[in-house]
């Protein structure tokens, strides 16, 4: 991919997904010990959470949009950009051009929908995946939630 396409993608990212977060982010969910609080550019957009050893692993936690949603369950070959289920209703999604991927759910939560993935940087490989989906499973047991088809 040439880098006008790379820019081009990233703008309308930035244009589409990041405004498509909700500001009113429900607080009382909590990530697993194994994350602590992200320092982020934009606390109001979403919660982000690194992993203490491995700040390239990311918990990050939006209130659920449609354009969201389908910006990153849907695949998008003309964009390098495809979508594998992997059961129980949680996703990879993975950039083919960036190298980089998010195990994606959405969950439900107080009567609010909210889209929660883990994002792996430059070729995660299957440990990496593996781990991404403990990490999921352990969020959602520790706020008593499960994913849901959206």
């Amino acid at each position: 991919m040439n880098l006008k396409k790379t820019i081009i993608i990233l703008t309308i990212l930035c244009l589409f997904v990041l405004p498509a977060c909700n500001a009113a982010l429900n607080t009382e969910l909590k990530a697993p010990n194994d994350f602590e609080k992200a320092d982020n550019w934009d606390k109001a957009v979403y919660d982000i959470y690194s992993l203490k050893n491995d700040k390239n692993v990311q918990l990050e936690i939006c209130k659920y949009d449609d354009e969201l949603y389908n910006t990153l369950f849907k695949e998008d070959t003309s964009n390098g950009y495809s979508v594998t289920d992997l059961g129980n209703n949680v996703f990879m999604g993975k950039d083919n051009d960036l190298k980089d991927g998010y195990v994606l759910e959405v969950i439900k939560y107080n009567g609010n929908k909210y889209i929660v993935h883990t994002y792996l940087t430059k070729n995660p490989n299957n440990d990496q995946i593996k781990d991404s989906m403990k990490y999921l499973t352990e969020f959602n047991k520790l706020n008593s939630v499960e994913p849901i088809s959206a």
